[in-house]
């Protein structure tokens, strides 16, 4: 990782400054000189004009070794001048050509060597005035070169704004860039980091094209980035091409490219090739990732396939999302090649008959079809034929065992024998039969009667009886009552022979006193008389019809039939049964069996009340209008409180389930940048040089991140390291140091 701060300009020129310092003095420059031209001067064909301190230059020509040269001082004048040297030139401050390399010990010397070496030395340093050429290395140890114009050519000494120039292209403090010219202008080779935050390393290498690709990273020759969070590592790599700018891109090998946001192009010529694939990996060289949220080790198009190979087995679960290896889809594939043999007895298919046998090769007596939501129905089943066989439903219909509408299961009365002249009925206190068709009334029929068949039955008798004769509760036959001279009699026979012996009486009594008498009978009495008759109902009982009964006391009866056995009741209408204390049967044939109840009616007879006025009293009965008013209201009011209680549950369920999600893309984020910082630590960890930068990348749950770290080795002992890792919203940063002893 390069990460530049707001003094990153002044820190590295700094350092580059001291580094020059260091190379100034560990050069050796030797400056070559053609001495052989002035030697061959001959004397007068030369002159020199020397500062007014008392200089003087000597010139020694070729082969003068004990000859004379010339030698010209600051006046102006020059002479023959003896050669002590072989090659000699001497510039000095009262200086002359003494040795046979010309030296001389002065506080300003130009000294040659027989080697083409010119030795320049002096108190006051050097001055070059115009254009100086040097064919071999020139030393300046100790010495800076001031004054040096920018270098144009390759070969060109370049000074120390070009140095600082060649840091960063750019003006800002955010942006660094290696190789690019002064003043951005950025020629053919260049680097350009363009955007907040971009670094660009190596010839040709652009992070980002927009002031929006911030954060880009592009490192080699040609190298591109054209948006936000990109990185692009190695020659041609791309983050982006053209006017496609994803977001988070990451390319890393030659020629790889990415345009789909989220994405990584990892290998040589690994593509992400369109904008909709994003969030997808394209690992290896020439690999193709072109769908969303994919990883691609090949290429469909070009016949390009790898095997993901040392992938250890994923987890088996109902929640897992690993990926299986080879042996675990091996070991499946093996148990479903056996279960299709029939080689775990399972179930078995015999081609020949097309017939498949079940754990035919296991033991046990049950075998179970349920599934972990509960049982299963078993379909396409033939009827059955044999005794153990599996039956229909249709079987079960047709055998009456199941209602043939409603599919409902019903009770099967079976035989005691197989002689089927006997069916006993299987209920503890006895058993109710129940929707019994009536039976054929007729002599010889075998068929049975229900119980409205036996009612009528008594009801007619109870009728022919008269005395108040009926039928109660349950099909209780309630006896009739003859009341003859103020005696009851409860049964014909008694009646009749109570009537017998009063009318012999009478006949005896006529014969006896050969006079009519006025007899008293009963209202409910049938027997006849040309007497007068009485009436001899009390007010506390009335009976409306010669064949009603009024038992208890007070009791009202109207109607033939009429029954009211219950004290206090009333029985209005042919056949109404009050049997209840307090009850009222209101109505033909109605049954009052219930105390203090008014009946309008009878079990399959019932009757509606019709015309009821509004009820006004807590205890008045209420209408159909009103009772749907009631109704109405009451799931009006439901429906609004179980409809706010659902709006609050659905609205703190979708907020619980927003922080759930956020939560747990901020985890696979935070596992994403823990992965990115620790592969940039470890690609760095190998790197001997002073200045260590390393990059990562995470994933984790569908989630990315990107790490770059700085390291500086101080020293062998020491370092310090910075850097940072982000996804999303989420970063992180840190901070340290490293001593050793």
């Amino acid at each position: 990782m390069i990460e530049h701060s707001p003094s990153r300009g002044a820190r590295v020129a700094s350092r580059a400054h001291r580094q020059l310092s260091r190379v100034q003095r560990r050069l050796a420059i030797s400056v070559v000189l053609a001495l052989s031209p002035l030697a061959a001067l001959v004397p007068g064909a030369a002159s020199a004009q020397v500062v007014p301190t008392g200089g003087t230059l000597s010139i020694c020509p070729n082969g003068a070794l004990g000859g004379s040269g010339r030698l010209w001082t600051h006046a102006g004048t020059n002479s023959a001048s003896a050669c002590g040297g072989y090659f000699s030139f001497a510039l000095a401050n009262g200086s002359g050509a003494i040795g046979s390399n010309g030296s001389f010990q002065s506080s300003s010397l130009v000294q040659g060597f027989t080697d083409g070496r010119l030795l320049l030395r002096g108190n006051a340093g050097v001055a070059i005035e115009g254009p100086a050429t040097f064919n071999s290395a020139a030393n300046f140890t100790n010495h800076r070169i001031s004054g040096l114009a920018d270098g144009a050519a390759a070969t060109d000494a370049v000074n120390l704004r070009q140095l600082n120039a060649a840091v960063s292209t750019a003006t800002g403090s955010e942006y660094i860039a290696f190789g690019a010219p002064i003043n951005g202008v950025a020629p053919v080779g260049a680097h350009t980091a363009f955007a907040a935050g971009g670094v660009a390393i190596g010839d040709g290498a652009n992070a980002g094209t927009a002031f929006n690709a911030r954060g880009a990273v592009a490192i080699g020759a040609n190298s591109l980035v054209t948006y936000a969070g990109g990185i692009a590592i190695g020659e041609g790599a791309r983050a982006g091409f053209g006017r496609i700018t994803p977001n988070g891109a990451v390319a890393i090998g030659r020629d790889s490219y990415v345009t789909a946001d989220g994405s990584l192009a990892l290998g040589t010529g690994a593509t992400v090739s369109i904008q909709l694939a994003t969030n997808s990996v394209a690992l290896g060289a020439s690999s193709l990732a072109d769908q969303a949220n994919t990883v691609s080790v090949g290429n469909a198009g070009t016949g390009l396939q790898r095997r993901i190979v040392n992938m250890a087995a994923g987890a088996l679960s109902s929640g897992s999302t690993d990926a299986v290896n080879g042996s675990q889809l091996f070991a499946t594939n093996e148990r479903v090649g056996k279960l299709e043999n029939g080689d775990f007895g399972l179930v078995s298919f015999d081609a020949a008959r097309g017939s498949v046998d079940v754990a035919t090769a296991k033991g046990g007596d049950r075998v179970n079809i349920a599934g972990t939501a509960g049982r299963r129905r078993l379909g396409g089943l033939a009827n059955g034929l044999q005794d153990d066989e599996a039956v229909t439903i249709a079987q079960l219909k047709a055998a009456g065992a199941l209602d043939p509408t409603s599919g409902t299961l019903l009770t099967v009365l079976t035989y005691d024998d197989t002689s089927l002249a006997t069916a006993k009925l299987a209920g503890v206190h006895g058993t109710v039969i129940s929707n019994l068709a009536d039976g054929q009334v007729a002599s010889g029929s075998m068929q049975a009667i229900n119980g409205g068949q036996l009612f009528q039955a008594l009801t007619n008798t109870a009728s022919l009886l008269g005395g108040g004769a009926s039928v109660g509760l349950q099909g209780a036959f309630v006896a009739p009552t003859y009341s003859i001279q103020n005696s009851a009699y409860h049964n014909v026979g008694d009646a009749l022979g109570a009537l017998d012996r009063k009318v012999s009486e009478i006949d005896q009594r006529v014969a006896g006193a050969g006079s009519a008498r006025v007899g008293t009978l009963d209202a409910g009495s049938s027997a006849g008389s040309s007497a007068a008759r009485t009436p001899s109902a009390s007010a506390a009982e009335v009976a409306a019809s010669a064949s009603a009964s009024a038992t208890p006391t007070p009791s009202a009866v109207i109607g033939t039939g009429a029954v009211a056995s219950g004290a206090g009741a009333v029985a209005l209408g042919d056949g109404a049964a009050a049997s209840a204390d307090n009850s009222v049967a209101l109505g033909n044939g109605s049954v009052a069996d219930r105390a203090n109840s008014v009946s309008v009616g009878s079990v399959g007879n019932e009757r509606q009340i019709t015309n009821v006025a509004d009820a006004t009293a807590d205890t008045d009965a209420v209408n159909k209008r009103q009772l749907d008013q009631g109704v109405a209201s009451a799931n009006s009011y439901t429906d609004g409180k179980m409809g706010a209680l659902n709006d609050s549950f659905e609205g703190l369920r979708g907020e619980v389930d927003g922080r759930l999600r956020n939560m747990d893309r901020r985890i696979d984020r935070q596992g994403a940048m823990s992965a990115a910082m620790l592969n940039m630590a470890t690609s760095a960890a190998g790197v001997r040089t002073d200045n260590r930068v390393g990059v990562g990348v995470g994933f984790q749950g569908g989630e990315s991140a990107l790490s770059v770290g700085y390291q500086r080795a101080l020293s062998d002992r020491a370092t310090v390291t910075l850097g940072g890792a982000l996804s999303g919203d989420d970063a992180s940063v840190g901070f340290g140091a490293g001593f050793g002893w």
